[in-house]
C-alpha cells in the first residue's frame, strides 16, 4: 500500500501533498525519504504540504531541519509557513527541561521575521518557568507589534516563579501593573504585586511528604507519633514542592488538601530559612488543624487542635542563626481541609527549599 501512494506520479501538489500524508501515517520509516525530498520539491506548494507533514509526524526530531528550512527559505511566506511547523513541534517538547525548551524558542525567534511567526515565539515563552525567559519576555515587551504577546508571557512567567524567583517576580508584576496595554492584565498584575508585597515575609515554599496514617487512629492521637520525618535517619522520605495555589494571591498559604487525599492523617513540611543577623523571632502560625514546628531540630510550638485555618493562629519564639536555618513542620488532618502559613515579621530572610 504504501509503495503504490509513493509511487503515483501527479502533477497537482495537493494530490502529492495527500499522497505523502496517507503513506507517512501507514508506514512513517518507508514513507520518510520521500517526505525528505519532498521537502526540497521546486513546487513551493508540494514544499509546503511537506514541511506540514514533516512538523505533524516527525516529531520534536524535526525541530533542526525546520531551522535550517527556514534559514533557506525562498521568501517570507515560505519562512513563516515553515516556522508555524517549528511552534508547533514546540508544543511536543513541553516534557523536556526548561532551559532546553527557552534555547528552542531563542531558536526560533532569530530565525523568525514575519510579525506572526514573532508572535508565536514570544507567546511560547510563557510556559517556561525561567528567570532567563521572564527576561526574554520583557525584552520583546519594547517591540510594539508583540507587546500584546509579551505581556501575557511575562505575566504567566512571573505567577509562576513566584517561589524560586521572588524578587524577579515582583518587579515583573510591578511594570505590568503600571504599563501594560490591557487594562484587565494591569488589574491582575495589580493585585498579584499587593499580595506579594503585603506577604512578603511569609515563609514559602516548602518540601512536603506523602500523608502518614495508621489504622484505627485519628488526627490528633497521631499528633504524638513520630514518623520517619521526625526521625534521626528515618529512611528513604520523598519529599516534593508543595502544590501550587489555585488561586495566586493566596500564594503564602500552603493548601495541602490535594497532598492529604482523605482524613485523619498528617503530613510534614520541611525548608531552609536563610537569616541575614539571626537571632530571636517570633514566628506567626496559622494551620488547619494541629501543628508542630521545629527550628534547627528544637520544638518551638505544638497545638494538638482540630479547627479550620485562620492566618497568625498562634505565636512562637524561635532563635535564629545567622545564615541557613532548617525548619520542620507536622500538620494534622481531621476533616475537610488542611492547610498551613508560618509568617517571620521583622526579618529580613530568603527562602530555599530543600
Amino acid at each position: 500500500m504504501v509503495d503504490a501512494l509513493l509511487a503515483v506520479q501527479t502533477a497537482q501538489p495537493a494530490q502529492v501533498v495527500s499522497m505523502l500524508t496517507a503513506a507517512v501515517r501507514i508506514d512513517f520509516a518507508r514513507a520518510r525519504p520521500r517526505l525528505q525530498s519532498a521537502v526540497d520539491d521546486a513546487a513551493a506548494a508540494v514544499r509546503g504540504g511537506a514541511v506540514r507533514v514533516l512538523a505533524q509526524y516527525c516529531g520534536l526530531e524535526s525541530k533542526d531541519q525546520l531551522l535550517e528550512l527556514a534559514a533557506k527559505a525562498g521568501d517570507e511566506t515560505e519562512r513563516t509557513l515553515i516556522l508555524r511547523g517549528y511552534w508547533r513541534v514546540l508544543d511536543l517538547a513541553n516534557g523536556k527541561p526548561a532551559e532546553a525548551r527557552l534555547d528552542m524558542v531563542r531558536a526560533g525567534l532569530a530565525a523568525a521575521k514575519s510579525e506572526e511567526s514573532r508572535k508565536s515565539g514570544v507567546a511560547a515563552l510563557a510556559g517556561i518557568p525561567l528567570k532567563s525567559a521572564l527576561e526574554c519576555a520583557q525584552q520583546a515587551w519594547a517591540d510594539e507589534t508583540v507587546k500584546p504577546e509579551a505581556e501575557l508571557a511575562i505575566y504567566a512567567i512571573a505567577s509562576s516563579l513566584f517561589f524560586a524567583e521572588r524578587e524577579a517576580a515582583a518587579a515583573a508584576l510591578a511594570s505590568l501593573a503600571d504599563s501594560a496595554a490591557d487594562e484587565g492584565l494591569r488589574a491582575k498584575a495589580s493585585a498579584l504585586s499587593s499580595s506579594l508585597t503585603q506577604h512578603a515575609d511569609y515563609i514559602v515554599p516548602w518540601l512536603v511528604t506523602k500523608p502518614y496514617r495508621q489504622e484505627g487512629k485519628e488526627a490528633q492521637a497521631l499528633f504524638d507519633i513520630a514518623f520517619a520525618p521526625e526521625l534521626a535517619g528515618g529512611g528513604d522520605i520523598e519529599w516534593v514542592l508543595q502544590p501550587g495555589p489555585t488561586d495566586l494571591s493566596s500564594f503564602w498559604q500552603v493548601d495541602l488538601s490535594s497532598v492529604v487525599g482523605g482524613d485523619h492523617c498528617v503530613v510534614y513540611l520541611k525548608t531552609q530559612v536563610f537569616s541575614e543577623k539571626g537571632g530571636p523571632a517570633t514566628l506567626e502560625i496559622g494551620s488547619d488543624d494541629g501543628i508542630k514546628l521545629w527550628v534547627n531540630g528544637a520544638l518551638v510550638h505544638a497545638n494538638n487542635a482540630v479547627r479550620g485555618f485562620t492566618p497568625g493562629q498562634d505565636k512562637a519564639a524561635a532563635d535564629l542563626e545567622p545564615g541557613w536555618n532548617t525548619f520542620l513542620a507536622k500538620v494534622t488532618q481531621h476533616t475537610a481541609g488542611c492547610a498551613l502559613a508560618v509568617r517571620l515579621p521583622g526579618q529580613t530572610f530568603r527562602v530555599e527549599p530543600k
